[in-house]
C-alpha cells in the first residue's frame, strides 16, 4: 500500500498529524483542505496542535 509512495519519493503524512488536522477541520467548521492548511500555517494554536504536540511527549 505504501510502497508506491515510497518509490515515487512523496513523503507520507503521519497518521496522528492527519487525525489532529481533521479534528480541527470538524471543530472549527473549515470547509476545504486548502483553508485548513492556510489556518494551520497562519495560526500558532493550530500549528502547535497539529505539529508541536508530539514533541512534548
Amino acid at each position: 500500500m505504501y510502497e508506491s509512495a515510497a518509490r515515487s519519493g512523496h513523503p507520507g503524512i503521519a497518521p496522528e498529524k492527519l487525525i489532529r488536522a481533521l479534528l480541527l477541520q470538524v471543530l472549527y467548521l473549515i470547509r476545504s483542505a486548502s483553508k485548513l492548511m492556510e489556518q494551520i500555517s497562519c495560526s500558532p494554536l493550530f500549528r502547535w496542535f497539529v505539529v508541536a504536540l508530539r514533541r512534548t511527549r
